[in-house]
């Protein structure tokens, strides 16, 4: 219950104490939705840029494979 006060009086600015029971758990629902929403966007932007990076990763390796020549040919 203290996290949740802490929670409520840092991200709405409201001290939890004056709330009724019902406010105190809409407040929570709220932050709970909040959080939910931004992680959402978060992962789907690491996915992004972790597969774009991927990508390019694994672009270089098969030039760099496609720039050797062929095993048992050295030197011909």
């Amino acid at each position: 219950m203290q996290k949740i006060d802490a929670v409520i009086r840092v991200h709405f600015k409201e001290n939890p104490e004056e709330l009724s029971d019902e406010d105190w758990a809409k407040r929570l629902q709220e932050w709970v939705y909040v959080n939910r929403v931004q992680n959402n966007a978060q992962e789907r932007m690491f996915e992004k840029t972790f597969r774009k990076v991927l990508f390019e990763v694994v672009s270089e390796v098969f030039k760099a494979l496609n720039k050797k020549p062929p095993p048992g040919r050295k030197g011909k």
